[in-house]
């Protein structure tokens, strides 16, 4: 599977040649009260990743020099394969959260969202949800709007949410397809779904991002009815749907540094470093 690099509508192919480094930081504070004991703060984490390749000519790295000197604008974003870490949306879309610290990838257009709240336990770990409440019919939840998932040329993708309500609205996953200056093309829908009250449903979208598509947004939109719905485990991947992942495939990234090590004319061998914003 290839792994793609670059900013949004301009993804580039790039799959080094050879392991990459990816260590995630966590940032806050540890504190030792007087009898020993430890409390550990948690602001969040982000990774830096360092990509490798070998025996690179002066054309195949035109694209590196130009993201390292900024004649690429960013922010950039960087796609692992599927199978390496499959779903696009960030941390904060897909865990409902990111347990219960970052909100910014999940915004209401009316109601309130609160939280931590239990989830279809679909997962490898007991991860959590948010509940969506006193919305109306019309009012959207959206996922990743500021920063869609990333989508290359040709690539059929999925798009799945679970949620569960205390009543029987009508409701449908709806992905939009925006271009790279964050504006709709298209949009392709569930359709309305009645959710059966206390069970847990999971709405999947299949899609296939038409001409000028750069991203996807998901949106859970609120159809008729009423009564809290609880949300959790949004994705967006490669192909068929599979079981939920953490999200964080497509992480917003820029150039730190880009070294270059001449063994042989004409060729280099060249280490990028992005840091996750």
């Amino acid at each position: 599977m290839p792994m793609f690099l670059g900013p949004l509508g301009g993804l580039v192919e790039i799959n080094p040649l050879y392991e990459f480094d990816m260590p995630s930081e966590r940032f806050g504070g540890t504190h030792v009260s007087i009898s020993g004991r430890r409390t550990v703060d948690v602001l969040g984490h982000r990774a830096t990743f360092t990509l490798r390749w070998v025996k690179r000519d002066q054309d195949q790295m035109e694209f590196l020099e130009a993201i390292h000197h900024r004649l690429v604008p960013g922010p950039l974003r960087v796609v692992f394969p599927s199978q390496f870490r499959r779903n696009r949306l960030s941390r904060s879309a897909a865990a409902a959260g990111y347990g219960s610290r970052d909100t910014s990838g999940i915004v209401a257009s009316g109601g309130a969202l609160t939280g931590p709240a239990d989830w279809q336990p679909a997962s490898a770990f007991p991860a959590r949800g948010l509940t969506w409440s006193s919305w109306t019919p019309g009012n959207e939840t959206t996922f990743d709007a500021a920063a869609p998932a990333p989508v290359a040329a040709g690539e059929a993708l999925t798009a799945t949410l679970w949620v569960k309500s205390t009543a029987a609205p009508g409701v449908a996953l709806v992905v939009r397809h925006v271009n790279a200056a964050g504006a709709t093309v298209a949009e392709t829908s569930s359709g309305t779904v009645t959710l059966t009250a206390g069970t847990w449903a999971r709405l999947e979208v299949p899609v296939t991002p038409v001409a000028g598509a750069a991203g996807l947004v998901p949106a859970l939109k609120a159809v008729s009815g009423s009564g809290d719905i609880t949300i959790g485990g949004a994705q967006v991947e490669l192909g068929a749907a599979t079981q939920w992942t953490r999200g964080g495939g497509a992480p917003l990234v820029a150039v730190d540094q880009l070294n270059e090590t001449a063994l042989w004319s004409p060729y280099t061998n060249p280490e990028l470093t992005l840091l996750e914003l």
